[in-house]
C-alpha cells in the first residue's frame, strides 16, 4: 500500500478513565482525530471455547502522541473511506517509539464499544 493511502488513514484515542463508583466498567473519552497508518497482520480465533475472532493489526501514530497500553483507539477512516461503524482496537503491551512514529500492537474489538 502507499504511503500516501496511509496518510488518509484517520484515528482517534479513547484515554482510559478508571471506573468510579457505582459503575465498575473503565471509560474511554476519545479524543480528537489524528492521522495514524493501519497494518492488518494476521487474524486467529481464540482458544478459550468462545470462537471470538481477534484481528492482529499494527497502528502507527505520529510521534508525540500520547497513547498508553491501557487506552483504546477507534479507526474513523482508512484509505480516504470513512467507517461505519467505526473500529475498535485494543492496544496489546506498550506502545513503542521506532524513531519516526509511536508503534502500538493491538487487536480489534469486534462490536461497537471501547471496552
Amino acid at each position: 500500500m502507499s504511503s500516501s493511502a496511509h496518510k488518509r488513514d484517520t484515528c482517534k484515542i479513547g484515554v482510559y478513565t478508571a471506573p468510579t463508583a457505582p459503575s465498575p466498567t473503565p471509560t474511554y473519552p476519545l479524543g480528537s482525530a489524528i492521522r495514524c497508518r493501519y497494518a492488518h497482520i494476521r487474524a486467529r480465533e481464540t482458544t478459550d471455547g468462545s470462537q471470538a475472532v481477534l484481528t492482529d493489526s499494527r497502528i502507527r501514530v505520529p510521534r508525540g502522541t500520547t497513547v498508553r497500553a491501557c487506552d483504546r483507539i477507534q479507526f474513523t477512516k482508512k484509505k480516504g473511506v470513512t467507517l461505519s461503524p467505526a473500529e475498535n482496537y485494543k492496544i496489546v503491551g506498550e506502545p513503542h517509539d521506532n524513531g519516526a512514529e509511536i508503534v502500538c500492537e493491538c487487536v480489534r474489538i469486534e462490536g461497537s464499544a471501547l471496552g
